[in-house]
């Protein structure tokens, strides 16, 4: 046998390993293309797997799993290299999944493969990779990413359990447990949100103390969760590198949002005595930290009103009512708010249960109604009337401020339908817009007039039977219905109303 002399180095062991994975690839029935360009693409080979047995018709099969390798070749045992981070960052942005493989190989003469590693590139990796080009992106001279290497370790873990191309295949299959679609859809979340701790995103603005102290209120009792404000910046401070953060936004002026944490579900129950009946209404436990102190402002806060708690011990505390008028809420749920705040009510002590949801306790305690509410419970009985006549449905959305403000045409609609017409008085003109009265013993007058509840109009065409008492004033004493209304829409102007009622009683003679 002829001998020759060799020189180092002239076992080219990169090809070696590319060769090893070619075949391991035709082995394992995985199609295999090489790169070209693998100082700048970052990869050696492109693996596609066939599609999965399924059932389903073909154009329902689950995409089959691609991925890239590059292929690391080495006498060495030292358990990794190092590699271009422009190599590295093409794999971590390859969405898909991507491998580097680590062929040791031993016997320069006549090299075998001794063992094979399989490093994914995992969220650590991804980390280590982005965090290192942020590092090198902040600096005065950065240098271009080719000339910057990162160490890539190898260990056990890594191992492969047979240096063959079914082993392989094992293994990336195992590290895509729920098929492409999802572990895309991951790595690509993961490659946008990792490094992003506590202090990721570093905002800046200008506002006063007391501003943004009653906008944290505000947001905490549910009135608004938005506040204007000057002079913002957004920096992007990811991996919260000294000296790192960059400005992403600027702007004049902007809006921000902050919101109370919501710290459980709860249900508030109020009795006049401990064990009578409730009045029930759904809330949140909500936390607002407090700008002047380290200490945490607490609420038990529902859609319409907010109990402040003060003075906080074991399941004791003063209470501070904030109320939430212009909110929209279902009617019942109004009707609830002005049972319990109503005049009966008012500076009263009540029983209050409050039922944690998750935490699955109870807190009991006292609690002051003070409010400034009056005739509340004449709104709650007249829109009980009105729901009955009119078939008014209990989730239409309506405000404590429109009921609160209408309960005098609330009362009267009521009082109408009811024939309650003791308070009613009226004059009656001789002729419409005329400055002369009738004077006769009796009269029957026609009147129409509707007040909103919820998104309806509702009222009445009516005719008011009234016996003179004065000159001109008549006392209502017989309240006759000739047409119920039920209006949507704009609130109707009087000339529409007058067309109504004429309508109605030309329809009626």
């Amino acid at each position: 046998m002829a001998d020759y002399e060799f020189e180092e180095g002239d076992v080219n062991i990169g090809n070696l390993g590319e060769t090893k994975l070619t075949e391991w690839c035709d082995a394992a029935r995985l199609t295999s293309n090489e790169s070209l360009h693998e100082d700048k693409m970052g990869w050696d080979h492109l693996i596609e797997f066939p599609y999965l047995k399924s059932d389903k018709p073909k154009d329902k099969q689950p995409k089959p799993i691609e991925c890239k390798i590059q292929v690391k070749s080495t006498f060495r045992e030292d358990g990794g290299v190092r590699i271009k981070l422009s190599a590295l960052k093409r794999l971590v942005d390859y969405t898909s999944p991507a491998f580097i493989l680590f062929y040791e190989f031993k016997g320069k003469e006549a090299p075998t493969l001794d063992n094979s590693y399989l490093v994914h590139i995992d969220k650590n990796i991804i980390s280590r990779v982005l965090k290192r080009i942020r590092e090198e992106h902040i600096k005065d001279n950065p240098e271009p990413l080719h000339k910057i290497k990162l160490w890539i370790r190898y260990g056990e873990e890594h191992k492969l359990n047979s240096d063959d191309g079914i082993a392989l295949r094992e293994r990336i299959i195992s590290l895509v447990p729920d098929g492409m679609a999802e572990y895309q859809k991951n790595k690509d979340e993961l490659t946008e949100t990792v490094g992003y701790g506590a202090n990721g995103f570093i905002f800046q603005f200008e506002a006063s103390t007391e501003q943004v102290a009653q906008h944290f209120f505000e947001a905490a009792v549910g009135l608004s969760s938005q506040v204007e404000i000057k002079n913002t910046i957004l920096k992007d401070n990811r991996f919260d590198l000294p000296n790192g953060a960059i400005v992403e936004k600027k702007s004049d002026v902007a809006k921000i949002e902050v919101l109370p944490n919501i710290i459980d579900e709860c249900q508030l129950r109020f009795k006049t005595r401990e064990y009578s009946p409730a009045l029930i209404f759904d809330g949140q436990f909500v936390k607002m930290p407090q700008l002047t102190t380290s200490i945490n402002s607490l609420y038990f806060r529902t859609e319409l009103f907010s109990i402040e708690l003060v003075n906080v011990s074991e399941n004791q505390f003063d209470s501070l009512l904030h109320f939430t008028t212009e909110k929209e809420v279902p009617l019942d749920e109004a009707l609830r708010f002005f049972t319990l705040f109503s005049q009966e009510n008012k500076d009263k002590t009540l029983f209050l249960d409050t039922e944690l949801k998750k935490e699955k306790r109870t807190i009991s305690a006292e609690v002051a109604i003070n409010h400034p509410f009056a005739d509340t419970l004449c709104v709650v009985e007249s829109i009980k009337v009105l729901k009955n006549s009119f078939e008014i449905d209990g989730n239409s959305l309506t405000t404590l401020d429109d009921l609160y403000n209408s309960r005098h045409a609330l009362n009267g609609l009521a009082a109408i339908i009811q024939n309650k017409v003791e308070a009613i008085r009226f004059k009656a003109r001789k002729e419409p817009y005329s400055d002369k009265y009738i004077t006769e013993q009796e009269v029957v007058a026609p009147y129409t007039m509707t007040v909103q509840v919820g998104d309806a109009h509702v009222g009445v065409v009516v005719l008011l039977h009234g016996r003179r008492v004065t000159d001109y004033d008549y006392q209502v004493y017989k309240a006759e219905i000739v047409e119920p209304l039920t209006l949507y829409g704009e609130a109707p102007t009087l000339d529409r109303l007058d067309k109504i009622q004429d309508s109605v009683l030309q329809q009626r003679s």
